[in-house]
């Protein structure tokens, strides 16, 4: 029995010690350091020429590591969906970040789209290889080419809501993250696409807008009236990317009053919410218009901002039944006439004292009109968006 007592009295400052001498161990053992990982900015290279000129200058990709450790010089190779060995890439450096070089070659190359994917590689990364997508455009010299975030195609004479007015396509990225790319080509205000490369981003924040824009002649007064017209219309064919990494919406842009209003008539949304989802205001609901000049009847909700005061949004969106982040038309006609008609006076909108306000003021006149992709996201992804067909049709 005194054995027994001696033992558990025992036992308690076994455990103590036993739990010191963990403690110890676990306290100086070295954890392992995390591997090097690798990083590009930017995520993807654009690039443009015309057949038989030129090689474009050379666009550089930093390989950064945004891990542990040190990150070995990189390996590359070439992987091409059309045509073969128009890129060359030489990365330098001693140590991270890297810079690869990358450099298209025109040659004999004729006018078309290629793309290619550059394959990176660094021994002991954790997620080696990386791939960063090259596109190279070859032009014939009638194609106009901007990669500027601002810059203009034009003027036309050929796409006009009445004589007076020309339009012109433009590329137009504001507030852009910090690793992004964008080219526009155009042959004409129907006949134009852009391809485009932004960052994954949920915020719902917009960062470039190329467009097909018609600028009213003047300011004020001068500008034509919504009343001037009995019909405005317009058809368009478009093939924008779809891809899950794609975030945006189609739409027309119509600005009013020197600016002091906007309404948007949205035709397409890829992988974004329904505007009745996160605007502030859903003023109407299934209000269809169509019917006359060929134009289908479609139905719409009518949504608006809340940015008081200010300029105030308004967004007309084609309804979507089954509740879907992909929906609207990619081929389709709008009244334009018609869904303005219906905001001049209604005074169902809203002001910073609350409802009864006039979405648009009586004797409105017309700004700017242009139609385009509001691009948020393309996963750092090469995307295109492509304008087949656009016209406008009107009385004045």
């Amino acid at each position: 029995m005194k054995n027994i007592r001696v033992f558990f009295y025992l036992l308690p400052l076994a455990i103590l010690v036993l739990a010191a001498c963990g403690s110890q161990t676990s306290a100086t053992s070295p954890s392992s350091p995390s591997p090097p990982t690798i990083s590009f900015s930017p995520t993807g290279l654009i690039f443009s020429a015309t057949a038989g000129g030129g090689n474009p200058s050379a666009q550089n990709v930093a390989v950064s590591n945004s891990g542990g450790g040190t990150l070995a010089s990189p390996t590359t190779s070439i992987n091409y969906s059309q045509g073969s060995g128009w890129l060359s890439v030489n990365c330098t450096g001693s140590s991270a970040p890297y810079t690869c070089s990358t450099q298209p070659a025109t040659g004999s190359l004729a006018a078309g789209t290629y793309n290619a994917t550059v394959s990176v590689a660094s021994s002991g990364a954790s997620n080696t290889p990386q791939t960063y997508p090259v596109t190279f455009v070859v032009s014939s010299s009638s194609v106009c080419v901007i990669t500027t975030a601002m810059g203009t195609c034009g003027p036309y004479s050929d796409m006009a809501i009445s004589l007076t007015y020309q339009s012109q396509t433009q590329n137009d990225v504001w507030n852009p993250p910090s690793s992004w790319s964008q080219a526009l080509f155009t042959t004409g205000p129907g006949d134009w696409y852009a391809i485009a490369n932004f960052p994954t981003d949920r915020s719902g924040a917009i960062h470039t807008y190329p467009s097909m824009t018609i600028q009213y002649c003047c300011s004020g007064s001068e500008n034509p009236t919504l009343d001037s017209y009995s019909y405005m219309y317009s058809s368009l064919s478009t093939t924008p990317d779809t891809a899950s990494t794609t975030v945006t919406d189609a739409g027309y842009d119509n600005w009013m009053n020197d600016w002091a209003n906007e309404v948007m008539i949205q035709t397409q949304l890829i992988n974004t919410e329904p505007c009745t989802g996160y605007f502030a205001h859903t003023v109407a609901t299934s209000v269809s218009f169509g019917g006359t000049n060929g134009v289908p009847v479609n139905t719409w909700n009518l949504c608006q901002s809340a940015n008081y005061p200010g300029t105030v949004e308004l967004v007309w969106q084609l309804t979507d039944p089954g509740g879907s982040k992909n929906f609207g038309d990619s081929s389709i006609s709008v009244d334009i006439y018609a869904m303005l008609k219906y905001l001049e006076g209604n005074t169902a909108c809203y002001s910073s004292s609350g409802p009864g306000t006039a979405c648009l003021p009586a004797g409105s006149t017309f700004t700017q009109t242009t139609f385009g992709w509001e691009i948020n996201s393309t996963g750092g992804l090469n995307k295109q968006f492509t304008v087949n067909s656009l016209t406008f049709t009107a009385s004045h």
